[in-house]
């Protein structure tokens, strides 16, 4: 017997009763967030605002295998360290709003990976406060943004994710010559933590001859000889041919 993350095998037993295999796989994706976000970058946004933080939802569709698309909606909030150097007000709101495309990589049955890049529009709503005039202004610009995320499921429908991002925005804004560039760019990292509705649905898949034979061959090897990406391929075809068993039982009574 040769023991494969937490299943059994008889040498040369076959776990693949015919050319489907069950896949579980998330529909889409709805998250709710809140996030810590810095200001970063030798310019007017790292230098003239205090760390910030806020909260956002994005919504996201699986378009073909493991790539999705969705949209995103975010708000920040800041507050100025230095009016020398970003100007007379005391308060700032960044509002984002983005298209995006990515990537969903299963790591096991409770531990999912995404990464995806996004673009859109970005506005910054400044404040002033009594003493400065009482005034407000916005400064907007397009956003290019790169999220990255591990989520932990609580069953096949909730989990909990930690995401990192970094946005890269271009304002614009028309300043004197003698600025340079100061006022062009602005950079933002941001951590968040936040709850992600992820329904998941069945889908069988086609198994080609040659995969049929792959797997056969793996079987034959000692553990020990398998890498962790093999392994996980007999833990899966393992685990969802047991799901269709315990189903076709079901159906029968």
């Amino acid at each position: 017997m040769m023991l494969v993350t937490g299943y059994s095998f008889c040498q040369g037993q076959s776990i693949i009763a015919n050319d489907k295999d069950e896949v579980l796989e998330r529909a889409f994706m709805f998250d709710l967030h809140m996030q810590r976000t810095v200001p970063s970058g030798d310019n007017f946004i790292g230098n003239g605002l205090e760390f910030g933080y806020g909260f956002g939802s994005r919504l996201a569709f699986k378009v073909y295998d493991d790539i999705y698309v969705g949209g995103a909606l975010s708000l920040d909030y800041f507050d100025v360290q230095d009016t020398n150097v970003i100007g007379e007000f005391d308060r700032s709101t960044k509002f984002n709003a983005y298209l995006f495309v990515g990537y969903d990589f299963r790591i096991n049955e409770t531990w999912n990976a995404t990464a995806d890049i996004g673009y859109g529009y970005s506005q910054n709503k400044n404040r002033q406060n009594f003493d400065q005039g009482s005034g407000r202004f916005r400064d907007s610009g397009n956003v290019l943004r790169f999220t990255s995320s591990i989520d932990y499921s609580f069953n096949k429908d909730i989990s909990v994710f930690v995401s990192p991002s970094y946005e890269l925005v271009s304002y614009n804004i028309s300043t004197a010559d003698a600025l340079g560039d100061d006022f062009d760019n602005g950079n933002y990292l941001s951590f968040a933590l936040g709850v992600r509705y992820n329904p998941s649905m069945r889908n069988e898949k086609s198994i080609s001859k040659s995969e049929v034979a792959e797997m056969q061959e793996l079987l034959k090897q000692d553990s020990n000889d398998l890498t962790v990406k093999e392994r996980r391929r007999i833990y899966f075809y393992k685990r969802n041919k047991e799901r269709q068993e315990r189903r076709e039982r079901r159906n029968k009574n």
